[in-house]
């Protein structure tokens, strides 16, 4: 009896020292493990007063509770924020709407958490937009030109091509101010589908007027310009303008005087208590017509005479004798080129100091 006793806790001795099979002891730790692991997706960058979704995974089993913890960038103490569960293949979601301020966030699944993942409340990046096409070069070329001269306030008009990359884009006709050095729209127009242009436009100002024909620049191409040429575009300038300087012999006046009852604004008023008087005013090759009503001033004696004579240069271009008191004798000479015009005058007849005048006297110029 004694030996079967021993024999028993012998064995149980034995069976106690069994060593476990290393299966047998990793099992239950393994499933801790995979429990354990939990990760956590969050966007980087979210904008103020929008939402932000996490998604994550875990070894959990489904529908085990999720806790999802936010803390801000400034604190070291976590929230509570929500709860969600886990859904099928481990897989989890949680959504929530953000203030303004950035912060962290974990998951936790039992004693186990995700590691935190910043999320940044802010602008939130873009695409930037594609690089704007580099505008190409484009060409105008002048086909038709304007006329040479005209005079101040009439049009004219240019025609020509353009390169195919300004087919319905605008194009200018452009005068050039001297005074300001700018090129100033006298009119505007679109180059039609074939390519073609056509502008007319008016010039109001007297002077050797440049012009060209302007296409600004686009989206798709760069600025162009085509020279027309320079007009001659005429106006008409008072006698003794400054732009006409003079040389006179005996005495000369500019303003209004009156002739025969009619007054005139600008005139040049001439008197040659010696007999005989002239005046030169210089041209410069730029004038084409000059003229004038020619008469004794109201003031004068009912015995005066005068007769004048106008020269272009050294060419004679008029002349009248025995002009008295209470005629108007219109004058109108052709001075295209000459670098001057002069006046002679002298009183035939009659004593004093009477004045003969050029009422209006004008000359049609392109200075």
């Amino acid at each position: 009896m004694r030996r079967t006793s021993l024999a028993v806790a012998s064995l149980l001795a034995t069976a106690t020292l069994l060593p476990v099979s290393a299966g047998q002891a990793s099992a239950p730790a393994e499933r801790q493990a995979a429990q354990a692991r939990i990760s956590l997706s969050a966007p980087s960058t979210v904008a103020p007063h929008s939402r932000v979704t996490l998604t994550g995974r875990t070894g959990a089993r489904r529908g085990a509770k999720v806790r999802i913890y936010q803390r801000p960038l400034d604190r070291a103490s976590w929230n509570l924020e929500g709860t969600t569960r886990v859904k099928k293949r481990g897989k989890f979601r949680y959504s929530e709407g953000v203030t303004t301020f950035s912060r962290y966030y974990k998951a936790c699944v039992g004693r186990s958490c995700s590691p935190q993942r910043l999320v940044t409340v802010g602008n939130v990046p873009t695409t930037p937009p594609p690089p704007p096409a580099t505008p190409q070069a484009a060409s105008l070329t002048l086909v038709t030109g304007a006329a040479p001269e005209i005079e101040a306030g009439q049009t004219i008009t240019v025609g020509g091509t353009a390169s195919a990359n300004l087919a319905g884009k605008p194009v200018a006709l452009q005068a050039y101010d001297a005074a300001g050095k700018t090129w100033g729209n006298i009119a505007t127009g679109l180059v039609d589908a074939a390519g073609s242009w056509t502008l007319t436009g008016p010039i109001g100002t007297a002077g050797k007027i440049g012009i060209r024909v302007y296409a600004p620049p686009s989206a798709t191409t760069l600025e162009t310009a085509v020279g027309a040429g320079v007009i001659a575009v005429y106006g008409w300038y008072p006698l003794g303008e400054s732009k006409m300087p003079s040389r006179v012999s005996g005495y000369v006046e500019y303003g209004p005087a009156t002739i025969n009852a009619v007054p005139y604004a600008t005139s040049v008023t001439m008197e040659t208590s010696s007999g005989v008087g002239s005046g030169e005013w210089n041209l410069a090759r730029s004038c084409k017509t000059f003229t004038a009503t020619v008469g004794l001033l109201d003031t004068a004696s009912t015995t005066t005479r005068y007769s004048y004579q106008l020269f272009s240069d050294s060419v004679q271009k008029a002349t009248k004798d025995a002009i008295a008191l209470g005629t108007s004798n219109p004058v109108s000479i052709d001075v295209t080129n000459a670098l001057r015009l002069r006046i002679a005058t002298q009183r035939t007849a009659g004593s004093g100091y009477d004045y003969l005048v050029f009422g209006d006297a004008k000359a049609l110029c392109s200075f």
